[in-house]
């Protein structure tokens, strides 16, 4: 029987394939392999979108397999009016466990901490966050069957898990933002009016109880509108997926990190913030200000 692989050593494998892969982990080098890629014939382009496909097939396998869970798939469990088309909620689609995971490990959690997944589905950002130093790991879902397999899953992996973690099936907008919460992570669950009164509540919590405040969010589908806010500064952008792709910074797979900022905060305050620990400047660049970014709901 072979060895099992713990879970910060398939971390280590996946971003060992990263590596030869792309050749760089370091945001702020060059990826060479866009440089390659981008110089590739047709037939080979498609190889490397099938390799990267496969890749990320097995990173899902590989997780649900550490943690004893099932994360995968697209699905609405439930009937409600908000899923129809026209309404705020978007389908559910877990998210990718290596860049969360670097997303959220950059921002070096601790242990008075408690990190919130704002659409949680089937738990998998939770179940990354409470390996990562939380004091918990929180999950707020909407979808009462999706948050019934998120804390099923939870339950199932929670000899693995370091921190307190739980799924709750509650309405992001009545549900309170508790004052030790220091990062709120997001892959797209909503849009609009929706998106746009709970990113009120966020920016009230922290005037209520001013603390360094992160919005992870994947997908950023409501970048442009967040920024008109004046109340939150980019400090980091990288891939929603890896492999990357070329030019990866001009898509919609992305995971912009913002910092919730002070009412009266200085133009120099935010540039102070910008990038501090992300250096990827094309990316940067383009993300750092609205761009018009077009999405659309494809996973």
């Amino acid at each position: 029987m072979g060895q099992k692989c713990s879970y910060g050593e398939q971390v280590g494998m996946a971003h060992a394939t990263v590596l030869v892969m792309s050749a760089s982990t370091d945001y702020g080098r060059a990826y060479v392999s866009d440089i390659v890629r981008a110089r590739l014939p047709q037939p080979a382009r498609r190889l490397a979108r099938r390799a990267a496909a496969l890749t990320e097939k097995a990173q899902q396998k590989a997780f649900d397999a550490f943690f004893g869970v099932s994360t995968r798939g697209t699905d609405i469990t439930t009937a409600d009016s908000l899923f129809v088309t026209g309404g705020d909620s978007t389908a559910y689609g877990g998210c990718q466990w290596v860049s969360v995971r670097s997303a959220l490990s950059k921002l070096s959690p601790t242990d008075r901490e408690t990190f919130v997944d704002i659409g949680a589905g089937k738990g998998k950002a939770v179940l990354i966050a409470a390996r990562l130093g939380y004091r918990r790991a929180l999950g707020i879902e909407l979808d009462a069957g999706l948050a019934e397999q998120g804390q099923q899953n939870i339950d199932r992996a929670r000899p693995r898990l370091k921190a307190k973690a739980e799924v709750l099936n509650v309405d992001a907008l009545t549900w309170s933002i508790p004052e030790d919460v220091s990062v709120i992570f997001m892959l797209c669950p909503f849009l609009g009016e929706t998106f746009h009164q709970v990113a009120a509540a966020i920016i009230d919590a922290y005037d209520k109880a001013p603390r360094p405040l992160h919005i992870v969010y994947a997908k950023p589908w409501e970048h442009d509108w967040l920024l008109s806010t004046g109340r939150v500064a980019v400090i980091g952008v990288q891939p929603r997926f890896w492999p990357t792709q070329p030019g990866w910074w001009r898509s919609q797979n992305v995971t912009v990190t913002y910092r919730v900022m002070p009412k009266d905060a200085s133009p120099a305050e935010a540039k102070r913030l910008h990038g501090r620990r992300y250096r990827n400047q094309q990316a940067f660049e383009r993300w750092s200000k609205p761009n018009g970014q077009a999405f659309d709901f494809k996973p």
